[in-house]
């Protein structure tokens, strides 16, 4: 059995019956993925694109990363491509005062040098917007995105 933190998807013919257990998105290979844990993650579908916005976690600092996923391929063949950070601290409230370190799963107890949970959505005209909680998880901060 995979981690439950992994990127893993699954599916049911016809909505009923077992799980199929289909591939981890995050696992690196030929599609380009990553090879690290996944905590939490936010997805926007614009037209045949999946846009993955994540904090990856078990190496430091944890940031705000993007990758895009084919909705044209066979869902089994689905897997993330050219993973970029798109947020990391620059603000104090952000952790940005803090020491680099590697980030840990579970709740931070602490201040600490890390955006994580992101949450992604598109307004009504049209504008996207990611939500962050800066510092670990400390504050909560809003982005606007643009070029996906």
């Amino acid at each position: 059995m995979r981690s439950s933190r992994a990127a893993d998807f699954g599916a049911r013919s016809g909505g009923r019956g077992p799980f199929e257990c289909g591939p981890n998105i995050t696992a690196s290979g030929g599609g380009g993925g990553i090879d690290r844990g996944c905590g939490h993650g936010a997805v926007l579908r614009l037209a045949d694109r999946l846009h993955v916005f994540y904090s990856p976690a078990g190496e430091g600092p944890s940031n705000i990363l993007h990758a895009e996923l084919d909705l044209t391929r066979h869902w089994t063949d689905w897997t993330l491509r050219d993973p970029a950070t798109v947020l990391e601290p620059e603000l104090e409230w952000e952790g940005a005062d803090l020491p680099a370190e590697p980030s840990i799963m579970g709740a931070a107890d602490r201040r600490v040098r890390e955006l994580r949970d992101p949450g992604v959505f598109e307004d009504a005209d049209g504008k996207i917007y990611l939500l962050y909680c800066g510092a670990g998880e400390s504050g909560i901060g809003l982005a606007a995105i643009s070029g996906l």
